[in-house]
C-alpha cells in the first residue's frame, strides 16, 4: 500500500551548527518511487521553495548575517512504500559568492538580493568607466609604437623591440593574475582599484619623460601592466556578485568599456600626438585616466569584502579538470595571435598605401567593434550559454584570421576585417568570467580566472615581438629609401594560433554537451 509522501521541513539550522555549503552537497539520493492512492502528488516547486522561503522570513535574519554567512534549508520527503524509503537534501545558498536567483541543488531560485539594484548599477557604472579610461589604454600602443618607430623616437630600436612595450602590459597582468584573488580578499576590491589607478597615473607620468628603450619598457610596459592587474580582475569580480540571471550581459558592458576606451583613446592619442607632441600626450592621458579609476574605486564594494577567507595562494587542484586544463591551453594559444591585430594595424595601414591617420581610426573602431562585441554577446550568451558563445567567437575569429586579412590591401577590406576581428574576438574577454562561473561556480572566481590568466602569461610577453621578428625579417628598404613590410609571414602565425585556441574550445564544448548542436550550455 502505498502512501502520500510526507514533507517534514526541519527548517534553518542553528546559528552555531555546520551548516553546508552549495559545493558540497548537490547531490539527491533516490530510493524507491514517489507516488499517491488517491491523493494528488505534491507540487516539488513548492515544497522546495516556498517552504524554505517561509521559514527564512521567520528567522528574522539580519542583513549582515544573510550577506556573510550559509544558511541551510533540509527538506526531507519521505515515501513509504513496503520497507523503500526516498530521502531528498536540498541545500539553498545564502554565501554572498552566489548571487541572487541562482540555482540550488534542488533545482529552485534563491531570490535573498535583488538582481542588480541600485548599487549594482553603480558598481556596473564605475566598473564601465574604469575600464574606458584604465584597460582602454592597453590598445592604443600601437598608435605610439607606430610613431616612435616612423619617427625613431629611440633610434635605432626595431618593431620587434618596441613590441615588447606593449607585450608587458598583458604580460604582467598575467603574471600577477594567480595572485590577484588572494590579494585581493586581504586589501579590498576597493583598495585595489585604487592602487590600480595610482600605478596608471605613475606609469604614464614618468613615460614621457622616458629617453631609453629599458625606460619605457619599465613604465608604459611593466608599471602600467601591474596598473592592469589590480584594476581588471576587480572590475570583473565584483559585478559578478550583484548579478546572476544577467551576469553574461553584465560582464559584457563592464568589459566593453576597454573596447570603447580604445576606440576613442586610439584616434585621441594621435591627435595628442600631433598637436602637442608624444611627451605631452602622455602627460595628459596619465592624469585623466588616473583620476576616473580612483574615483570608481569608491563605488567598488563587493559583497565579499576585505579579510574574506582566501584560501590558498595558487589552487592547483583545478588542473585535475581536463576541461579546465583544456580551457588553460585554449588561452595559451589564443594569446599568441590576440594583440597582433591591435599592435600592427596602424603600420600595417600605412605599409598598404593608406595614412596614419587612416590606421588609427580603423584601430579605434576595431576597438569599438569589439566593445559592441563584449556586450552584444554577453546578451546572445545569457540565452544560449556561455559555452556555445565563446566556441562560436573563437572559431569565427579564426576565420576571418585566415580569411579576410591577409587579402586586405585597401582602406574598406582592412576595415571590414578590423570590425569582424574585433567583434568576435572581444567575446573572449567578454565571456571569460561567465564561462568559468557557469561551469565551476562563482566561488573562488578571482583564483580561477588568475591562474587562467597565467597560461596566456607567454603569449601575452612574445606574441607581438615574434610578430615583430617576422616584420623585421621581411622588411625591404627600397631605393627611394622607403619601407616595405611583408606582413603575411606574422598573419598567418597569428591565424594558427586561433585555430588551436578554437579546436581546444570545440573540445571542452563537446565534453559538456556532446554533438548536441542546439543545447544550451
Amino acid at each position: 500500500m502505498s502512501q502520500t509522501p510526507v514533507t517534514q521541513d526541519l527548517g534553518v539550522f542553528p546559528d552555531n551548527s555546520e551548516v553546508p555549503r552549495r559545493s558540497d552537497v548537490e547531490t539527491k539520493e533516490t530510493q524507491g518511487e514517489r507516488g499517491t492512492q488517491g491523493t494528488p502528488k505534491s507540487d516539488d516547486k513548492t515544497a522546495k521553495d516556498d517552504s524554505p522561503r517561509q521559514n527564512l522570513d521567520s528567522r528574522n535574519l539580519s542583513s549582515t548575517e544573510k550577506d556573510s554567512a550559509v544558511a541551510g534549508l533540509l527538506i526531507r520527503e519521505i515515501d513509504i512504500k513496503g520497507s523503500e524509503r526516498k530521502e531528498e537534501t536540498v541545500v539553498i545558498s545564502l554565501d554572498e559568492s552566489e548571487p541572487a536567483g541562482t540555482d540550488n541543488a534542488g533545482g529552485g531560485k534563491v531570490s535573498l538580493f535583488q538582481e542588480g539594484g541600485v548599487e549594482g548599477i553603480l558598481v556596473l557604472v564605475a566598473a564601465f568607466l574604469g575600464m574606458f579610461f584604465g584597460m582602454g589604454l592597453m590598445f592604443t600602443w600601437g598608435v605610439f609604437m607606430r610613431f616612435f618607430f616612423y619617427n625613431q623616437v629611440l633610434p635605432g630600436t626595431s618593431l620587434f623591440q618596441l613590441a615588447f612595450v606593449g607585450s608587458m602590459n598583458m604580460a604582467f597582468q598575467n603574471v600577477l593574475g594567480p595572485f590577484m584573488g588572494y590579494v585581493q580578499n586581504r586589501l579590498g576590491h576597493q583598495l585595489c582599484v585604487f592602487i590600480g589607478g595610482l600605478l596608471v597615473t605613475l606609469s604614464f607620468l614618468l613615460a614621457s619623460f622616458s629617453s631609453t628603450l629599458w625606460q619605457l619598457l619599465i613604465t608604459q610596459g611593466i608599471m602600467y601592466g601591474t596598473a592592469t592587474a589590480f584594476m581588471y580582475f576587480s572590475y570583473v569580480a565584483v559585478p559578478i556578485q550583484y548579478f546572476s540571471r544577467n551576469r553574461a550581459l553584465a560582464i559584457g558592458i563592464v568589459v566593453s568599456g576597454s573596447g570603447l576606451g580604445g576606440m576613442s583613446l586610439g584616434p585621441l592619442s594621435q591627435r595628442m600626438i600631433d598637436d602637442l607632441g608624444h611627451r605631452w600626450a602622455l602627460r595628459v592621458i596619465a592624469v585623466m585616466s588616473g583620476t576616473v579609476v580612483m574615483a570608481s574605486s569608491y563605488f567598488l564594494k563587493g559583497k565579499v569584502g576585505r579579510g574574506a577567507k582566501g584560501g590558498k595562494l595558487f589552487e592547483w587542484e583545478f588542473f585535475k579538470d581536463p576541461n579546465f586544463l583544456r580551457l588553460f591551453l585554449s588561452g595559451f594559444f589564443m594569446m599568441w595571435g590576440f594583440f597582433i591585430p591591435f599592435g600592427y594595424i596602424p603600420s600595417y595601414a600605412v605599409n598598404i598605401g593608406l595614412s596614419s591617420s587612416d590606421g588609427a581610426l580603423i584601430l579605434g573602431l576595431t576597438n569599438g567593434a569589439s566593445a559592441a562585441g563584449r556586450v552584444a554577446i554577453g546578451y546572445y550568451a545569457d540565452r544560449v550559454g556561455n559555452v556555445n558563445a565563446l566556441t562560436l567567437c573563437q572559431v569565427v575569429s579564426a576565420l576571418l584570421y585566415f580569411g579576410l586579412w591577409p587579402f586586405a590591401k585597401s582602406y574598406v577590406p582592412l576595415l571590414l576585417f578590423g570590425l569582424g576581428f574585433g567583434f568576435f574576438s572581444g567575446g573572449f574577454i567578454s565571456l571569460f568570467p561567465s564561462f568559468i562561473a557557469q561551469v565551476w561556480g562563482v566561488d573562488k572566481i578571482t583564483q580561477r580566472m588568475g591562474l587562467q590568466f597565467s597560461g596566456s602569461l607567454p603569449g601575452a610577453i612574445a606574441g607581438q615581438p615574434v610578430a615583430g621578428l617576422f616584420l623585421d625579417h621581411y622588411t625591404t628598404k627600397l631605393l627611394d629609401g622607403s619601407i616595405s613590410i611583408d606582413y603575411l609571414p606574422a598573419i598567418l602565425w597569428g591565424a594558427s594560433m586561433f585555430s588551436m585556441c578554437g579546436f581546444l574550445t570545440v573540445w571542452v564544448r563537446m565534453d559538456l554537451a556532446g554533438w548536441k548542436l542546439r543545447k544550451k550550455i
